[in-house]
């Protein structure tokens, strides 16, 4: 599969000669879809029961693929791993165009350069260590293979009867993430660099909230001390606190939660399931105390894919001195995600009951031990729940 810069690079010069660029990762993607779906049969698999699964940046891929009428329903399920981005816009044609001409003009190369002559470069000429604000990735709208300007529009239109996990892991949610919105009667900016006492605390959350702030009485609704003040703010950003600045848009609790109810009211024939990852990593006696410290760390992007694929191993990485606990949680929670891809429902007699979101937003939390929740559960639930439906614009349906 072509990534980055070969997956998804626009320029004029290309949309000229195609009538559209980019999005060519996302069309090898297909090309593997169709693999799939003439071959699998031959390896005892079935065409008729397709995952799509992905962490990251492969997870919305995963998610468009989908929805996409060039999958033709052939998608029956979605894993998505921290990256259901499910409210964005694409990117348009016009300025994925300017930022393929922005990333040549940092490579040394003329912007307005043939297509001929990029076709000649070598991989180590074309290809630089561009930051990620300039290196082409993302998907764009190009009124052909995807036809519509958000991602919300194209799951309004295209998901029926299409399972999901949808997951975020607790220490991905930038606690100082700008506000998109802004609740207040001006947008809400980042505040301050870090949260060092219950004064910041509050502060910061005053400036978020806006008028949720005293609606809710936040002040003795959370109570903080200097000493636990940010674990407490990193806790709350993790479950939804956060602005939707970047990355927070797919790695909340609370906006998976919602997402289920979101997709029940709309393809009421879909099933969706929602999991916050909490377990720490084990890490030598070294490392306790640094920065890479578990209890510094939380539960780090991308932490569960040991888990889900049950890959642990003694000494590989030889860093990771894997404990039993580890061991048996990988067990448990590769049966969950072995039985949704087999039936839609990771559930199976014996592991602990993981309810759906769209039943009252359900939710898993994956932790030391794996325990269900369900319902909106006391003011600061609710707090968390109002404040994602406006800072999300969710009420806009």
């Amino acid at each position: 599969q072509r990534l980055n810069l070969f997956g998804y690079l626009c320029l004029p010069q290309l949309t000229r000669e195609q009538g559209t660029s980019g999005n060519y990762g996302l069309m090898d993607q297909f090309k593997a879809l169709d693999w799939v779906s003439e071959n699998i049969s031959a390896f005892g698999g079935d065409p008729d029961n397709i995952t799509a699964g992905g962490q990251s940046g492969g997870a919305l891929k995963c998610c468009v693929m989908a929805a996409l009428p060039a999958s033709r329903g052939r998608i029956k399920r979605v894993i998505n791993q921290s990256g259901n981005k499910w409210m964005i816009p694409f990117k348009s044609l016009k300025s994925q165009e300017e930022l393929g001409k922005r990333y040549l003009r940092y490579a040394g190369i003329d912007p307005d350069i043939s297509v001929e002559e990029l076709r000649n470069m070598g991989t180590h000429t074309l290809y630089k260590d561009a930051p990620r604000v300039l290196l082409p990735g993302d998907m764009v709208y190009d009124s052909d293979l995807i036809p519509y300007r958000s991602v919300r529009e194209l799951f309004e239109h295209g998901l029926e009867n299409v399972d999901f996990i949808n997951g975020a892991d607790d220490g991905e949610a930038e606690v100082f993430a700008e506000s998109v919105s802004g609740l207040n009667e001006v947008p809400v900016r980042k505040f301050i660099n870090g949260i060092r006492s219950s004064m910041d605390f509050y502060a910061h959350y005053r400036n978020l909230l806006g008028t949720l702030y005293d609606k809710y009485d936040f002040g003795n609704l959370v109570k903080v001390t200097d000493e636990n003040a940010w674990d407490m703010a990193r806790f709350l950003a993790n479950r939804g606190l956060c602005g939707s600045e970047g990355m927070n848009v797919s790695r909340n609790l609370m906006l998976n939660r919602y997402f289920g109810m979101y997709m029940r009211e709309r393809h009421p024939g879909n099933h969706c399931y929602s999991y916050l990852w909490t377990h720490q990593l084990p890490c030598p006696q070294e490392d306790k105390g640094t920065p890479l410290d578990p209890a510094n760390t939380l539960a780090w992007h991308s932490t569960e894919l040991w888990f889900t694929f049950a890959s642990l191993r003694e000494g590989i990485p030889p860093h990771r001195p894997w404990r039993e606990i580890d061991y048996r949680l990988a067990d448990i929670i590769s049966t969950y995600w072995a039985n949704f891809i087999k039936t839609g429902n990771p559930n199976e007699e014996g592991l602990p009951w993981w309810p759906e979101s769209g039943a009252d937003y359900g939710y898993m939390e994956l932790g030391d031990t794996c325990s269900g929740h369900q319902g909106i559960d006391g003011e600061l639930e609710q707090l968390i729940l109002e404040f994602v439906r406006a800072e999300y614009k969710l009420e806009e349906r």
